[in-house]
């Protein structure tokens, strides 16, 4: 037998940035992904010379996460709960 569905709502959009806060020491980026969710558990960065780099603080009611300020750029890595991958650049100006 064969049945029919109708599927609505897929998830295709990867989680956004909102906007970062620096300060001294860390940089606080905040994401918003409107459908599924982020996945809090998949957030990490990598640095210029390919090193990975975990977050020092996840803060999931305000949708936000924290790394100690790169010397250099720092490229985040984040997916949402229906696996859409993203990726931005934290552009560390000397």
């Amino acid at each position: 037998a064969t049945a029919s569905v109708e599927v609505q709502g897929i998830d295709t959009d990867i989680p956004i940035m909102e906007r970062y806060d620096t300060g001294e020491q860390f940089v606080t980026i905040f994401f918003s992904d409107g459908q599924s969710g982020i996945n809090w558990d998949t957030v990490y960065a990598v640095d210029l010379a390919g090193g990975v780099v975990d977050p020092v603080r996840v803060n999931r009611e305000e949708n936000s996460v924290t790394f100690t300020l790169p010397k250099d750029n720092l490229d985040v890595y984040i997916e949402d709960l229906a696996g859409n991958k993203a990726k931005t650049t934290v552009r560390v100006m000397a």
